[in-house]
């Protein structure tokens, strides 16, 4: 029953695991937030019990635990129980020693070491001892019955670690009482104070390949490194700041790690941590927007509101006159934004971004866009390093300071490079030792600026640089990585294409599945992710129909499907929700504006901003000014989650956040993001710096729909590409015109090289645009992958259809 994920008491974010005694004496109170506990079902059963625990009547009968014989393979290969290796395993040891029951309770150790499986004995002698380790689930997390640690495991069988030295502490023991928990903000204290280990210097280098180690050792001054997708680039990149911390001393505070999205600056941050000693200034990783907000805030007082998507687009509305269509003010959107990203004034030269033609017209839409920003106290997202830029190039105390500051910068995904931040990396580590690494096949993010020749002429930039390229792929089976070679290397840029390679064979061929429509495509993609877990209903439990060999056992968490664009998550999210498959959904826009939340962030926008609300959505209770002072004085004193559920209770939004299940999580969602930030306005500019793969959830069981952008830097054991034609990928807006052939073939590549085991490439025969449906022709990338490596499937799959309740007759 210890593996019910519903059997202590507990709250998973907190990571809290307890006794219902324990939990009961707490009043059910976590001690690490304040916040109720996730009851467990052995809670009811402390409350009805008369006994007290461990009593046991005379005349009971007595029992023994025993682990299933595959279950106890499978933790020994570190495999599934149902795989291929655990079946055989199994099948020698009952065709050797007998029947499995006489393995588990009778056979003597000595006959069992004599069927020659590794650790069998071991693990059988300690079953019978009742010296297993035993962790209940709790609060949703499944249970786990565990006979050997991973550091026994490994000493037993005489195995060395290849675990990067970053990661490698041993595991803590979930809290099994009070005493053992502290309150969160002691634990983080507590964590901010330890000393760096006297022996790390030499853990820093252990499980690092040559080309890794060269790049972690390295004396030049300025290096960059080409590195695959799957290479260990995070690995690599946390490793050498490291080793300069731990090996040649380096003050933490003179590091500068500066990456594309906030996951991957909280990843550096996570693991370098452990890696600095708690007296000194934390190393900085940041996103280059975050890093230049912060300058700003702390050279210029900057204390301007920043504009979310829709408040930039109804300021450019207006700047237009208040009468522009949609399409030019997105036109005039973009155009602001390009002029932002290459440093463009109102004054400068804008034939760049407008054309010798337009460009006049266009800059007074640009001035009007200034103007209206400066009258409300507001600058959107590129004006972040716009401004920065301006502030640094004006003024050579500020920059001598922040040169000073930082010896030591980092770049991740270094191909993705704009003007603007090309040209604030070059102004900042002019004195500075530069490490920067990227792959140019994955330079996607040309329609806000990003070019890969920044990438390429790094060389030229940094003369006498040490140049180092990563080809060993830690993460996709090799079939995966011929296919996706084969498709980048058609691009017609002449740049010498790197291949890449692994060890892993898990998977012998993609599968491409034919579909006859969106809905039969999101249809076959819901019933092979059921085969794979095992089945969500009771029909495809029982039939447990596959449509082809699992290798492994799935969770929901284990899958991604990917689309070009965001409309086709509809058919999914159907599809999904009538199938019961649980699904998240990476679209930061979306879960904003969802009706609660919505009003929610307008009215929070509206308590920090010093001159009244912009774009104001309608609030559910009719707030006039002197409520919203009321308000805004009420929760000067309260943390940021009390702070968003007194609003919502006062604004009159819990009602209609609470009739749906995903408005209500997204609320949670924020308020949990909300506790990160010291106060309401940074929080809100957090929420306007996110990208779309930072409001992922990871430790949930679900599949995750992602656009093709949004899955850069992810991974997943199970990856569907969907859409897989000709106006989707490559994408043409009208149906016909491509604008960029290479980087929609970069972005496919990307996408293909998300996968770890299984990637399936699917298309629809037909599919319905703006209300017509028309025949679809198969993604010409898909035709540039040789036969051998594919395996063409065709389905017509339907979900079942969610039947009414009937009330049955009783006569």
């Amino acid at each position: 029953p210890h593996q019910g994920k519903y059997h202590y008491d507990g709250h998973r974010k907190c990571n809290i695991s307890l006794n219902p005694a324990e939990s009961i004496r707490l009043g059910g109170i976590c001690p690490g937030c304040g916040r109720q506990l996730t009851l467990g079902v052995l809670n009811r059963v402390e409350e009805l019990a008369l006994r007290p625990e461990g009593y046991a009547p005379e005349n009971r009968h007595g029992f023994t635990s025993i682990i299933p014989l595959p279950d106890i393979l499978s933790e020994i290969f570190d495999v599934g129980p149902k795989t291929k290796k655990v079946t055989e395993a199994y099948k020698r040891a009952t065709e050797f020693l007998g029947p499995e029951l006489k393995i588990l309770t009778e056979q003597s150790i000595e006959e069992i070491e004599g069927a020659g499986i590794p650790l069998l004995a071991e693990a059988v002698k300690r079953m019978r001892e009742g010296k297993i380790l035993i962790e209940p689930g709790y609060d949703g997390e499944f249970g786990k019955v565990n006979i050997f640690s991973r550091q026994e495991k490994q000493r037993l069988k005489g195995e060395k670690t290849f675990a990067f030295a970053l990661s490698e502490d041993p595991p803590e023991t979930r809290a099994k009482s009070v005493a053992e928990k502290k309150p969160a903000f002691e634990q983080k204290r507590k964590k901010s104070l330890e000393p760096v280990p006297k022996n790390r210097n030499a853990d820093v280098l252990e499980g690092l390949n040559p080309d890794q180690q060269r790049a972690v050792e390295s004396a030049s001054r300025a290096i960059i490194i080409q590195a695959g997708p799957g290479t260990g680039k995070t690995r690599t990149l946390t490793a050498r700041i490291a080793y300069l911390i731990s090996e040649k001393r380096i003050d933490p505070g003179a590091i500068l790690a500066l990456t594309f999205t906030n996951k991957a600056a909280r990843e550096l941050e996570k693991r370098i941590q452990k890696y600095q000693p708690g007296s000194q200034t934390p190393v900085t990783a940041l996103t280059f927007h975050a890093f230049c907000l912060r300058l700003l805030k702390e050279y210029k007082g900057f204390d301007t509101v920043l504009a979310d998507d829709d408040l930039r687009i109804s300021l450019v509305r207006e700047a237009l006159g208040g009468k522009g269509k949609r399409g030019e003010v997105h036109a005039a959107d973009q155009f602001i934004s390009l002029c932002k990203q290459n440093l463009l004034g109102t004054e400068d030269d804008l034939e760049k971004v407008a054309g010798r033609d337009g460009q006049e017209g266009f800059r007074q839409i640009y001035k009007n866009y200034r103007l209206l920003c400066k009258e409300r106290n507001t600058a959107d997202f590129e004006d972040l390093i716009f401004l920065t830029m301006g502030m640094l190039g004006g003024d050579e105390k500020i920059l001598s300071a922040v040169r000073s500051r930082y010896g030591y910068v980092f770049i991740d995904e270094y191909q993705d490079l704009n003007f603007g931040q090309y040209e604030l990396i070059k102004l900042l580590s002019k004195d500075s030792h530069i490490v920067v690494i990227g792959d140019p096949d994955q330079s996607i993010y040309g329609f806000r600026g990003s070019d890969n020749i920044y990438f390429k002429r790094f060389e030229l930039d940094f003369p006498g640089c040490e140049k180092i390229i990563l080809t060993q792929n830690y993460r996709s089976a090799q079939a995966i990585l011929d296919a996706s070679f084969q498709v980048i290397c058609k691009s017609s840029e002449k740049d010498e294409k790197i291949r890449i390679f692994s060890d892993i064979g898990t998977t012998k061929k993609l599968i491409i599945k034919e579909t006859a429509s969106e809905e039969a495509e999101a249809a076959a993609v819901g019933k092979m992710i059921e085969s794979l877990v095992g089945g969500t209903s009771f029909l495809s439990m029982d039939s447990r129909k596959a449509e082809f060999d699992n290798p492994k056992e799935y969770s929901f968490s284990d899958f991604a499907v990917l689309f070009r664009t965001r409309k086709q998550s509809e058919a999914f999210v159907s599809a999904f929700e009538i199938a019961g498959i649980p699904f998240q959904t990476a679209d930061k826009d979306n879960m904003l504006k969802m009706e609660g939340i919505a009003q929610l962030i307008s009215l929070c926008r509206s308590l920090t901003q010093k001159r009244g609300a912009i774009g104001e959505i309608p609030l559910q209770a009719g707030l006039s000014p002197e409520p919203m002072q009321s308000l805004k004085n009420e929760i000067r004193f309260l943390d940021n989650e009390a702070g968003l559920r007194r609003l919502s209770e006062k604004a009159g939004l819990n009602e209609i956040m609470g009739k749906n299940d995903r408005t209500r999580q997204a609320f949670e969602r924020l308020v949990s993001q909300s506790r990160l930030h010291p106060d309401l306005k940074s929080f809100l500019d957090s929420l306007t710096l996110d990208q779309d793969a930072d409001i992922l959830e990871y430790d949930v069981e679900k599949v995750s729909l992602l656009t093709l952008h949004a899955a850069k830097g992810l991974e997943f054991p199970v990856v569907f590409v969907a859409g897989c034609e000709q106006g989707l990928i490559p994408f043409a807006r009208d149906g016909e015109h491509i604008e960029d052939m290479e980087e929609e073939r970069r972005l496919f590549y990307v996408a293909m090289t998300r996968a770890m085991d299984i990637l399936c490439l699917t298309y629809a025969k037909k599919r319905r645009i703006y209300g017509r449906s028309f025949k679809r022709q198969r993604s010409l990338f898909i035709e540039d992958i040789e036969k051998r490596l594919t395996r063409l499937e065709k389905s017509s799959a339907r979900m079942p259809e969610l039947k009414k309740p009937e009330q049955l007759e009783l006569f």
